[in-house]
Formats: structure tokens, C-alpha cells, sequence
């Protein structure tokens, strides 16, 4: 029999942000998922024969060993698709907690097909692979190939993102663990407002693409709340959201752009303590946001006079702008801009820039408003899920205290912190100072 040993990594979920129920039950998704340096390893010895025969064993006492592991129906379903009967023996050394949001047990069955399509002389493509991969789960395609991916659908359909190594570190409570049905379950019982990314979960497969933004730009108060735990990343996100502005950024930065307005200097998608502003003038100490109407909304005013408040108190002016104003009207809006930046009297209600169908559901272009901000509002969490269970259990919300820059990953028990480490404690499993990697499952 022909023997290989496959290294499988573990996965966090960077973000995850939930769009809406599929007509099969699953959820569509907008997440961001980076390969890590934690490895099951699968030894596969396989043969051809004139039966079919599969035998798992292992070094965790958690998971079967029968036909209901993952990797079992793996290796099943890569030999129907081959049409040939095998021999196989797969030992599979366990160092992925289980249901802990890493994909333990996708990284194993992907590693499975990976491994039997090596022993066989490669009879599927990679892309027969994926199909493989995405028919099992959401998560194998994404531990198939590996490193920084933006996911969407259940989270099988990948699209490349730009690598950077980074270290990261894991704790998750012992004797918890969280199935990604008990999460979306959860998830779905919670009184929930639109996702942030709602506006393009319609959009038909490839249309649209260039008015998409990147899935790490939460929209609600103009960029993505980030953690300190992120110096490095929110610094290549930034780049990534000026190469994807929305259409209204886009009117407004040509006016802005090369000093044009007044010889200012602007910046786009400008990082500021724990968020990502539109536009910035540091000399005038002032942030311009573009909104859409979801801002509308009675939380998302919260979470904007939450953010504008912290804003402000660096010593911000926050001038907040309808879509539609730019659209429709860019010289009164250009006109009030210069008359905020040089102190004068704020544009009367007979303003052009306030007149038409948008008129009563104007805020003030100027956020005076101060405080308003809430607590475990779901646009304060970077995982959907996180804000679906934390309340359910006192183990997460005891990681939360402690360390409330750490961001749950996936569906599962396990938080993650970048660039920072875990204090050892009783009743939690640690793993300090691992790293980002670029590739998914591959022979060693």
C-alpha cells in the first residue's frame, strides 16, 4: 500500500458577517479566513481493490471513527467519483480542538481528498477537487487552498486576498465547544437588523463587482470597527478599501483628491484609533462619512453617535453625508464643506443641499450628537456568530472581559488575538504566538 503523511492547518475567521438565509437552509456569508499554523496530520495508506474498504484511527478520544467522521465521507465520496474500490487506512493525529470554529474536522476531510488524489496519480483537477470539497462543507475549499481568502455563498466560493504574516495566538475553554448548527441556530433567533453587507447579498454572481467593497469594510459608520489587535492588517485593509470605494466616495474624491478643494490635503479610507474614515483633512482636523440610508435605522444612528463620539473626542470634526447628496447635488455639497471648514453659519433649511425627497430624513450634516452608544450591538463584533452566543455563555464572556480585543472564529468555542499572547488559566486551552500561512493542505 502506498503511504503519505498530509499536514492539515487550522482556520480563523478574521470576520464573518452573516447576509441571509439560503432557500437549503444555510446561510449565505461575506468572510475573511487566514490558514494558521495549527496542523492535524493524516497518515493515508491506500491501495486499489476489488472492495471498498475504509478504517480510521486516531489520537483523540472526541471524534468517531466510523462512517460519520468527515473524513470518512471524504474518502468515500473521492472513490465513487473515481469509480474504482480502494483499501484505505487513514490514522489521523488530532491537535485541532474540536468544535472549536478552526475547522478541525474540513481541514481533515480536505486533507483526505488532497492526500487519496496524491496515492492515485492525480485522477481529479484541482478544480474537481473543490467541487469535491464544497458538496462536504463550507469550510474544506478554503482548507484546500490556504492562505487569506474572502469567502461567500456557505463560505466555498473563494476569492484570493493579499498574504501578510502575522502572529497570532488562541484560547478557547476546555470543556466547551460550539456546533456551527447551535451558532447559526442562535444567530437566527436573535432580533437582527440588516447585516451591514445586505445591499450586495442580491446581487446576481459577478455584477456589481466594482461597487463591492472588500468584506472587511463593516459600512455602518463608514469603515470596519477594528481592534487593537489588528496594527499590522488595518493598515493593508485601508489599501484594499481605496482600491474598492463605493460609487459616492469615488464622485466625492474627485473633488478631494490632488489638493483640488481649497489646497487641502485629504486622505481616503484613513485609519483613526479603532475605525476606518472616509476622508480625513489632519490639517483641518476634519472627517468626512458617506452614508446610505441603512444609517436610518435606530442602531445604526446608535452605533454612528457611538463612533462620531470617539472620533470627535480626538479632536475631529465629523460631517456626515447622504449618498444621494452626492449624487445629486455635489456643488451644495462642496459649497457646505467650505463653509465648515472655514467657520461659517451652516446652511439654512432653504438650502439646495437640504431641499427635495431626502429632506426629512436628513440628520444634520454636522454630528453634534453626543454618546448614544450601546452595548453587544451586533455591529460591534467582527463574527455575526460571536454576538449570537456570547450572552449564552459565561466562558466567552469571560475571555471578552479579559482580553476584549480578542475576536471569536467560525461558529466554534475559540477566540484569537494578532500580534498579542493569552495569559495561561485554568479550564482553557492555549496556544501562544502561532502564525499566519499561505497554503492549505499539502504532503510533509
Amino acid at each position: 500500500m502506498v503511504k503519505i503523511k498530509v499536514q492539515c492547518p487550522a482556520k480563523i475567521n478574521l470576520t464573518l458577517k452573516i447576509l441571509n438565509r439560503r432557500e437549503d437552509g444555510f446561510h449565505n456569508i461575506d468572510s475573511v479566513m487566514q490558514t494558521i499554523s495549527l496542523y492535524d496530520y493524516l497518515t493515508i495508506s491506500a491501495d486499489k481493490s476489488d472492495r471498498t474498504e475504509i478504517k480510521l484511527s486516531g489520537t483523540s478520544g472526541e471524534i468517531p471513527y466510523n462512517e460519520k467522521n468527515l473524513v470518512h465521507k471524504a474518502a468515500l465520496l473521492f472513490l465513487e467519483r473515481v469509480g474504482f474500490s480502494a483499501e484505505i487506512e487513514i490514522f489521523i493525529e488530532k491537535n485541532i480542538p474540536v468544535a472549536a470554529g478552526l475547522a478541525g474536522g474540513s481541514t481533515d476531510a480536505a486533507g483526505t481528498l488532497f492526500g487519496l488524489n496524491e496515492i492515485f496519480d492525480s485522477p481529479l483537477s484541482r478544480k474537481d477537487l473543490h467541487g469535491l470539497c464544497a458538496s462536504l462543507g463550507s469550510d474544506l475549499n478554503l482548507c484546500l487552498e490556504g492562505g487569506r481568502q474572502k469567502t461567500s455563498g456557505r463560505g466555498e466560493i473563494l476569492e484570493p486576498l493579499p498574504f501578510e504574516e502575522f502572529s497570532v495566538s488562541l484560547i478557547k475553554p476546555e470543556n466547551l465547544g460550539i456546533s456551527a448548527k447551535e451558532a447559526y441556530t442562535k444567530f437566527a433567533e436573535k432580533k437582527i437588523s440588516p447585516s451591514p453587507k445586505s445591499e450586495i447579498s442580491t446581487l446576481p454572481q459577478g455584477e456589481g463587482k466594482d461597487n463591492i467593497p472588500p468584506p472587511l469594510r463593516g459600512r455602518l459608520g463608514g469603515g470596519l470597527i477594528y481592534t487593537h489587535a489588528y496594527p499590522k492588517a488595518i493598515q493593508i485593509y485601508a489599501k484594499q478599501l481605496c482600491q474598492a470605494m463605493t460609487d459616492a466616495e469615488n464622485t466625492l474624491w474627485l473633488h478631494l483628491q490632488k489638493k483640488q478643494f481649497h489646497n487641502l490635503k485629504f486622505r481616503r479610507q484613513q485609519p483613526i484609533g479603532n475605525y476606518i474614515a472616509d476622508f480625513v483633512c489632519f490639517e483641518k482636523k476634519l472627517i468626512i462619512e458617506l452614508d446610505g440610508g441603512q444609517h436610518n435605522e435606530i442602531n445604526n444612528i446608535k452605533h454612528d453617535n457611538k463612533r462620531d463620539e470617539f472620533l470627535q473626542s480626538q479632536g475631529f470634526t465629523v460631517v456626515r453625508l447622504w449618498n444621494n447628496d452626492i449624487f445629486e447635488n455635489i456643488d451644495g455639497v462642496l459649497e457646505y464643506l467650505e463653509q465648515v471648514i472655514f467657520n461659517l453659519s451652516p446652511k439654512s433649511e432653504n438650502s439646495t443641499l437640504y431641499q427635495g425627497a431626502y429632506k426629512e430624513n436628513n440628520p444634520p450634516l454636522l454630528n453634534g450628537q453626543q454618546g448614544g452608544g450601546i452595548i453587544q450591538s451586533r455591529e460591534d463584533f467582527l463574527n455575526d456568530l460571536e454576538w449570537a452566543v456570547i450572552d449564552d455563555y459565561k466562558e466567552l464572556q469571560t475571555i471578552k472581559n479579559r482580553y476584549p480585543d480578542s475576536v471569536m472564529s467560525g461558529s466554534g468555542s475559540t477566540y484569537f488575538l494578532i500580534g498579542g499572547e493569552f495569559t495561561p488559566s485554568d479550564g482553557f486551552w492555549i496556544q501562544n504566538n502561532l502564525k499566519s500561512i499561505p497554503f492549505g493542505v499539502k504532503i510533509v
